[in-house]
Parts: C-alpha cells; structure tokens; sequence
C-alpha cells in the first residue's frame, strides 16, 4: 500500500469562508453534499494494491457550528487504524462551491471508532483539535451535472513542511464523490512542480460505499 498516498488522502478534510454573501442562482446545496460524504466507503475486494476503509459520520457538538464531520480511515485486511481526522464543511463566499478544510484530534486515540462513543463528539470544542493543513489547502468541491461533486486540492496554493523530505513540498489531491462511487488520489511536488510521489495524472483510487 502507499502510505505516502495516504497520508494526505483524505483528504478528506477543510475551510471555515468569512463572511456570507447573499445567495446567488448557481447556489449549491450543501445538505446534499453532506449527505452523501457522511457514509462508509471500502476499496473493492479485487484491488490487490489498496485496501482500504474509510468512515465518516457528522458531529453534532454544542460547540462546533455548521457542518462537522468525524472521519477514520483503516487499512490492511486486519483493518487496522492509520488516521483520524475532523472535517468543517461551508460554503464558499459565492455559494457556488462547497470548502472542506480539516483538521486534527490533539489526542486522537480517545475518539478511535467515535460512531461507537457519540457522546464525546458531541463534547468536541475548538480546544480539542487544531488545523491540519495550512491556508490554501482547503479542498474546493463543486457539482457536476451526473449528480456527483469534483473536489481540488490546488498545489499552487496547498505548500506545506515536509518533516521527511526537511523542506516545504506542494501537495495536489482530486477526488469525485457520488451516491454509488468515492474517487481520489493524491501527489507531491517540489516548489518547482517536479514530481516526488503519489498517483499518476489519470489514476484514482476506487472505493464504494459499504450497504
């Protein structure tokens, strides 16, 4: 399995938008967004190279405002844990697009299978987690007309602090979210958009949503 692909996927998870414009005709629907993302996904029993589940499930915390979202994602055939993340989910300023921006747990192994323990989302605050990602990261979704959402993460803006590599990298994600398919890859650049890891241009990862 890549797990330099994963460490990033995910994504899936980014972006608080200042203040709210008034609606305009091309206004997206973030409840129909949201409905879809909030599922469990699983690579297909036939991919002999990922292996991978991915659950999400929204948080309703007293705290927290708009649309959050608990986000796990377990590998390997034993399923083991690798991530676990928090998603704030808005709309753009224009309301034509939904941002995602996420974020992590400070202790993150007390909400491990958090389905199981809502009552600790529920008592999330903003002193619990921190931004994962800098500025510009914020994955940017938009509609498409099959009734599925192409989601961006821009490496002209998304630059972060690679611990590994000791300098910063820019980071590129995809994915397509639809009621029967999740799709998404990821790759890493230099500050001069040569190529240093991830998925090839064309190719994603296939996972379905678990009945």
């Amino acid at each position: 399995m890549n797990i330099k692909f994963l460490s990033s996927v995910t994504l899936l998870l980014l972006a608080a938008c200042g203040q709210t414009l008034a609606p305009s005709n091309d206004a997206v629907d973030i409840e129909t967004f949201t409905k879809l993302l909030e599922r469990t996904f699983e690579t297909a029993p036939t991919n002999a190279e990922h292996n991978i589940r991915d659950r999400r499930v929204r948080v309703e915390a007293q705290a927290l405002d708009g649309y959050w979202f608990y986000a796990q994602l377990n590998t390997g055939a034993e399923r083991k844990l690798y991530r676990q993340r928090l998603s704030h989910i808005t709309l753009s300023k224009d309301e034509t697009a939904i941002v995602q921006k996420t974020y992590e747990f400070n202790t993150p192994e007390v909400y491990v299978d958090g389905w199981n323990t809502p009552y600790k989302l529920a008592a999330l605050t903003p002193d619990d987690f921190k931004s994962y990602f800098q500025a510009g990261c914020e994955q940017i979704w938009t509609p498409d007309s099959k009734g599925g959402w192409l989601g961006y993460v821009d490496p002209k803006t998304c630059i972060i602090s690679s611990k590994r590599r000791n300098k910063d990298i820019r980071i590129e994600s995809e994915g397509y979210l639809r009621e029967d398919i999740y799709r998404t890859n990821e790759r890493g650049y230099e500050m001069d958009m040569t190529f240093l890891w991830g998925t090839k241009p064309g190719e994603m990862i296939d996972l379905f949503p678990v009945k």
